[in-house]
């Protein structure tokens, strides 16, 4: 942890130091330290006028296609004047732009859309361009009406029978498809509502033509082709102008772009500060190994002086985390974060999760040709998109290849190499899989002890059903059954590992009394007796099925590597033929299973971790290191 002091004049300095380092996480000083003698809070008294700007300018870049970026390094205007004169002189470089960039879009818009009308007029039209009919005086006629649209190919067949007896209508059929049949109909106005109803039955649907068509349909179509070919030039040279202009704004802004987001962010921060009569206060995290040289930088400034002091909790508040695991675990961390981050005085559980689902996932999809193809998927996700996900998958597709050699898969084939088949061996595996269960319970359970020790936590230690009573009664229950199973045979009797196993179910259920004991406490003895009996009887009781269940559902492990077997099974299954396998029904198959056993052995590795283990261990209420310079989520 780091606090800075120093006075008034250098603060504006100081703010800016901070958030140039990149390892500095600023927090409210005022949680941190406690106040000196008439220490206030930091009042804002003006609003933040370099938040609208900078939405001002993000807006306008998204709208041109632009990619801001930080420019060069410049002086930041300290003064209000100097930063009004900033503001002023940039409102009008936008201002300009802003104009530019509205008068081609809106140009583009008004094109853009006349095209989208003008490929509509000529759809319709298409269907009338070997009618010699002037549609200037077809839109003229008086006493007549017609209606242009198409009917089903079915209902054109039986025109004539539906219209036999109706002397005053005329259709004709300007384009006849396999399917439908487009044309025209007239009728006299007065008998309008009669025919426009049979032609509704007939399923007829109306299409009505642009009054910007005009003479025959083949010359009208001419004269719009004509129109949308200057339109698309004109367009194409509108696009152009706006390129240039998204380059001119990528370039020229870049340097009002970064004083702009260092400013803002820089307001943002002061709220954080404590001002003293004598200057400010700031407090806040700093990498070890940045620490000393961040010192060195704040203390450039004639006023200002900074104390490092071991970071810890103070006033509730726990210092941040700043998770540091090898590049490829990236996704397995990002698996801990949907969960939670590790506290600064819990154990980072990501090499633990990592491990695990390595092993789970290779036990439940052994195969060494669908695990390759996994790890070329996760190569295309993670080298094309840059997604964490892509990481995973190749881990875990090296670990399906691995456990393949040994069930002796590839894709799904069992006569290339001859390994273990978890079809012939159900009660090994099963045993096996709840065997793999009860070791990641015990060792949960000892990185529990180990984070009750970092934290000081008596209660976490010595009387949590995942402290040490837990793991004692835990594996003597394991050892009692197995023993009543003849699995293994003991010289201590039976009736002292049952005499453990209670004397620890008991440590559990008095573990708030012991804990208050432990620590001091007057008020150990609770006052309610009876409240206090019944509501840890069941707690124990919760306690102890929660055991059993977590054990049992590691059975999973081993339904997934027979259920996988059984799949593929089923794939050669159908592929089968007189002549042997159908290769497009093998591909499809080994894709399918790929995909959506795969998906679901992905999701229940990840079950296991968050409620088999991490509940074990893992409380998740850390909270994330955020550079000064960048936007924190709390802002």
């Amino acid at each position: 942890m780091i606090s800075v002091t120093g006075a008034a004049d250098d603060f504006a300095d100081t703010i800016l130091r901070c958030i140039d380092e990149p390892e500095f996480h600023m927090d409210d000083a005022g949680e941190l330290l406690s106040p000196r003698s008439g220490a206030s809070r930091t009042v804002q008294s003006t609003a933040n006028q370099f938040a609208p700007m900078l939405t001002r300018l993000t807006a306008l870049a998204g709208q041109a296609g632009a990619v801001l970026k930080d420019g060069e390094p410049a002086a930041l205007p300290n003064s209000d004047e100097q930063q009004n004169e900033f503001l002023s002189g940039l409102g009008e470089k936008l201002g300009g732009l802003e104009r530019e960039f509205s008068e081609l879009d809106s140009e583009r818009t008004g094109l853009s859309e006349a095209l989208r009308e003008d490929e509509q007029i000529l759809g319709q039209l298409t269907h009338l361009q070997n009618a010699s009919v002037d549609l200037d005086k077809v839109f003229a006629c008086e006493f007549f009406r017609f209606r242009f649209g198409h009917m089903p190919r079915e209902s054109y067949d039986n025109l004539n029978s539906y219209t036999s007896d109706i002397e005053d209508m005329f259709f004709y059929a300007s384009s006849i498809e396999k399917r439908e049949v487009w044309g025209l109909y007239f009728m006299p106005h007065t008998k309008a509502a009669r025919i426009d109803a049979l032609f509704e039955s007939l399923h007829f649907e109306r299409v009505r033509i642009s009054e910007r068509a005009h003479g025959t349909p083949a010359k009208a179509i001419a004269q719009l082709n004509a129109e949308m070919k200057n339109a698309r030039s004109r367009l194409d040279e509108i696009n152009a102008a706006i390129s240039a202009l998204s380059a001119r704004i990528t370039e020229s802004l870049a340097g009002d772009y970064s004083v702009l987001k260092r400013l803002d962010r820089a307001f943002e921060l002061r709220r954080k500060a404590i001002i003293t009569r004598d200057g400010f206060t700031l407090a806040g995290y700093v990498t070890a190994s940045r620490a000393e040289k961040f010192k060195s930088e704040l203390e450039k400034s004639p006023s200002v002086s900074c104390t490092l002091e071991k970071a810890r909790a103070r006033g509730g508040v726990m210092p941040p985390t700043k998770l540091k695991n090898p590049g490829f675990l990236g996704g397995f961390e990002d698996f801990v974060r949907m969960y939670g981050l590790p506290s600064y005085d819990e154990l980072d559980p990501t090499p633990i999760v990592a491990v695990t689902y390595f092993l789970f996932f290779g036990m439940m999809f052994g195969d060494v040709g669908q695990g390759a193809v996994i790890i070329l998927v996760g190569a295309l996700m993670w080298f094309l998109k840059k997604l964490s996900l892509g990481k995973v998958l190749m881990c875990v597709g090296v670990s399906s290849m691995i456990f393949g050699v040994f069930y002796g898969s590839v894709f799904g084939i069992e006569d290339i190499i001859h390994g273990f088949n978890p079809n012939e061996n159900i009660n090994t595996v099963l045993f096996a899989a709840v065997g793999i269960g009860i070791v990641m319970i015990i060792a949960v359970m000892a990185v529990n002890i180990i984070n009750g020790i970092r934290q000081k936590n008596i209660e976490k230690i010595f009387f949590s059903q995942n402290g040490l009573p837990g793991l004692l009664m835990y594996v003597g229950a394991v050892l009692l059954v197995l023993a009543m199973l003849n699995f293994v045979k003991f010289k201590m009797p039976v009736g002292v590992i049952a005499a453990l196993i209670v004397v620890m179910l008991l440590i559990i259920f008095l573990r708030e009394p012991l804990t208050k004991l432990c620590e001091g406490r007057a008020d150990f003895v609770p006052e309610s007796k009876l409240d206090f009996i019944l509501e840890n009887f069941f707690e124990l009781f919760e306690v102890v099925l929660s055991f059993l269940t977590n054990t049992i559902s590691f059975i999973r492990i081993g339904a997934f590597a027979l259920s996988h077997v059984g799949m593929m099974s089923v794939v050669f299954l159908l592929a089968e033929t007189a002549n042997g396998y159908n290769p497009v029904i093998l591909i499809v198959g080994n894709l399918f299973v790929i995909g959506f056993e795969g998906m679901i052995v992905c999701i229940q590795v990840l079950r296991l971790e968050f409620y088999e283990l991490f509940g074990r261990f893992f409380e998740g209420n850390g909270r994330p290191f955020e550079p000064a310079g960048s936007k924190s989520r709390n802002d």
